[in-house]
């Protein structure tokens, strides 16, 4: 399972590294490509759980599959999007491996607010885009505060 989670974090980060396969199929190498193709492989399936509608944000999982990325690492990845249950509880229910969700979804469910089994394994942006605040004036500086 670490093997899969850093594969899946290679194609979510380092997408663009890929030159000899961009190169390959801009040079109508094809024939490569339909070989491997045609060969039979044993893949690991895994399914990924998107947090949302398909956005920016999963553009590295998009585009590691389609330059076949996963399957080249023996991973057959079926990215999902959420139905009424969050990736959170897709995940703690084993419907999926993986998924996304936001810092505040996944600070609860490690927190222990919730009875989800999950664990947090990555951050898809260096910063957190969202937070907790209050005026300067109620001295509000941890948790314990709130």
């Amino acid at each position: 399972m670490k093997k899969i989670m850093y594969i899946l974090l290679i194609g979510i980060f380092l997408v663009g590294c890929s030159k000899r396969k961009v190169d390959n199929v801009v040079k109508g190498d094809q024939d490569q490509e339909l070989n491997e193709a045609e060969a039979p492989k044993n893949l690991t399936k895994v399914t990924f759980n998107l947090d949302t509608f398909p956005n920016t944000n999963h553009s590295g999982i998009f585009v590691a599959s389609e330059l076949g990325f996963y399957e080249e690492e023996g991973i057959d990845i079926d990215i999902t999007q959420p139905s009424e249950v969050d990736s959170i509880g897709n995940v703690s229910s084993g419907f999926a491996q993986f998924g996304f969700s936001s810092q505040e979804n996944i600070a609860e469910a490690l927190a222990g607010y919730s009875k989800l089994k999950v664990m947090a394994v990555a951050s898809i942006t260096e910063h957190n885009h969202a937070g907790i605040i209050s005026r300067k004036d109620k001295n509000i500086v941890t948790l314990k505060d709130l």
